[in-house]
């Protein structure tokens, strides 16, 4: 008994999560959902949904505290009507930032547009940001302006794709990987508990889905640890737009993976795990990550 209340309290500790009520005056309230896994130096990860496939590789270090937070209309977190524009959304994030780790430094992560997110993140707190992990982000949040791959190349195991049935098909939309071993990785990987509020999101599409302001241009440079990742095939962000960042992050790792759409994270899971750790330990390194 006493050893099944240890092991039960060992994961207490690593394991935690909480709603947070949030509020910017003049009856702007939210709640944001958040969890923490692991103690030590943080991370902040938007949002949970990337928890499957990023704590395979996290996990294997000590000393970093992952810390997922759902931003509006994203899993737990609350969509609520005043929330109109990205600028409100990045002032939500912000607020919920500055309240879970208030006096820490931290490294963050975001993958397609919560990879522009992430960039709204850093053009507001620079000085406490250590690095970047950047996987399919989106450049441009309007759709119109962004370079869409004309050819679509794809690498089809069509004796494996034939065995599906129609709904494991349809499953793979968008994939430019398609074989038992991304079809593996994306069962094994995949969090479904955490759903999108797409008539929320919709809202913030139609209303302003960018920031008031270009967060690359405030950026101006930030030379700490970065890492960017897109896939060739992507349909939903592209590609040749992130040269857009050459400037913004001079000393960034940028990878442009072919075969690989914007499921790039259970497409090229190897390849995205190897980022990973060159990630982790090149932030590790930097001085003044807590």
């Amino acid at each position: 008994m006493k050893k099944l209340i240890f092991i039960f309290f060992i994961i207490r500790l690593t394991i935690y999560s909480e709603i947070l009520q949030v509020n910017l005056g003049e009856e702007k309230n939210a709640e944001i959902y958040y969890e923490i896994i692991g103690e030590g130096k943080p991370i902040v990860i938007l949002h949970s949904a990337a928890w499957g496939y990023l704590e395979p590789v996290f996990k294997k270090y000590d000393g970093l505290k992952r810390i997922y937070i759902d931003p509006p209309g994203i899993g737990k977190s609350s969509s609520d009507a005043w929330i109109k524009t990205a600028d409100d959304c990045l002032d939500i994030l912000l607020y919920s930032i500055d309240n879970i780790i208030p006096e820490e430094n931290f490294a963050v992560y975001g993958f397609s547009y919560f990879g522009y997110m992430a960039r709204g993140i850093i053009s507001e707190r620079k000085e406490k940001i250590i690095g970047a992990l950047l996987v399919c982000p989106v450049i441009f949040p309007e759709y119109g302006k962004r370079k869409i791959p004309i050819n679509f190349y794809s690498d089809v195991d069509s004796v494996f794709f034939n065995s599906l049935d129609q709904n494991e098909k349809e499953f793979f939309d968008g994939f430019a990987t398609i074989n038992e071993k991304s079809y593996s990785a994306s069962k094994k990987l995949q969090r479904k508990d955490v759903l999108m509020n797409v008539e929320f999101w919709n809202k913030i599409k139609k209303n302003n889905y960018s920031f008031s302001f270009d967060p690359d241009k405030k950026i101006s440079s930030f030379e700490n640890p970065v890492v960017i990742i897109a896939g060739r095939q992507d349909k939903v962000v592209g590609y040749t737009d992130v040269e857009n960042l050459f400037p913004v992050f001079p000393n960034a790792l940028i990878v442009f993976a072919d075969n690989a759409g914007h499921s790039l994270p259970y497409e090229k899971n190897e390849l995205l795990n190897f980022l990973i750790k060159n990630w982790i330990e090149k932030i590790n390194s930097v001085s003044g990550f807590n």
